[in-house]
């Protein structure tokens, strides 16, 4: 449509979450209202509404609501830049610091909490596979198995998948079982994405998240490693394939080559 916007001809674009053709978050919309310039074709005005919630524990979930408007009444097409608009001089006072963690009094929450699962048993947990019938994560027991924690939704849970890929494709004939649980909004959204880049692992939609805190993740990508005893011998949020391939060539001399790959 068209309008006027801050003097200007504008045309109007809107948008909502509900345009798109995939599955989308039913407890969460969003809408977006742009106004164009009609003749230069610079945004005049933009403005947003989102309406969902914000969890506080698992069953107390409160409403949210969001609404912002920007307003550009000026408008410079291609401005000249010079160096010293990106020069920065600190104040004779300042002072560099090692991290802008805020300090609470204690060292910052560690991103990689290995440390407490490695060496531990993998717990007792059944989940459902795509069919309904329960499985047992105890009925890979005998051959190590490689947990992939991950979601569609999740930028970089996408980003790890071709390090996994390139493992999958060099251990599958080794004995390496590797398997996914993804906790996208909907289980064919992870059944497509897998599809379309041709990985081949089995995957299963863990949308109770049952093996996840069994397993006491705390964020995604999580990977966890499990050897043919049952025992927990690698567990990383971010993942490090070269890490990751190291303790692999540890489980037995078949894997030996998976460490010098990358």
């Amino acid at each position: 449509t068209r309008e006027r916007c801050a003097g200007y001809p504008c045309y109007v674009v809107r948008a909502s979450s509900e345009d798109s053709t995939g599955s989308h978050n039913k407890d969460y919309r969003a809408d977006v209202t742009y106004w164009i310039g009609k003749q230069d074709l610079v945004f005049r005005k933009i403005r947003s509404i989102s309406d969902g919630s914000m969890m506080v524990s698992k069953n107390l979930h409160l409403p949210s609501h969001s609404e912002t408007t920007e307003t550009y009444s000026v408008a410079e097409i291609d401005p000249a830049t010079t160096a010293e608009m990106f020069r920065f001089t600190p104040p004779a006072d300042a002072k560099e610091v090692a991290t802008l963690e805020p300090d609470f009094g204690g060292p910052p929450p560690s991103l990689h909490p290995k440390a407490p699962m490695v060496g531990q048993m993998a717990p007792e947990v059944t989940f459902a596979g795509a069919d309904g019938k329960k499985i047992e994560l105890s009925s890979y027991r005998g051959k190590p198995v490689l947990i992939d924690f991950w979601a569609t939704w999740c930028g970089p849970c996408l980003l790890s998948t071709p390090a996994l890929s390139r493992i999958y494709s060099e251990t599958r004939d080794k004995g390496l079982q590797v398997i996914g649980f993804d906790q996208s909004t909907a289980a064919d959204d992870a059944a497509v994405y897998l599809k379309q880049h041709h990985y081949g692992w089995t995957n299963y939609h863990d949308e109770e998240k049952v093996v996840y805190t069994a397993l006491k993740g705390d964020g995604i990508p999580l990977m966890v490693l499990i050897d043919s005893q049952g025992k927990i011998v690698y567990y990383d949020f971010g993942g490090d394939e070269r890490e990751l391939r190291k303790v692999i060539a540890s489980l037995g001399p078949e894997f030996a080559s998976i460490a010098s790959n990358r």
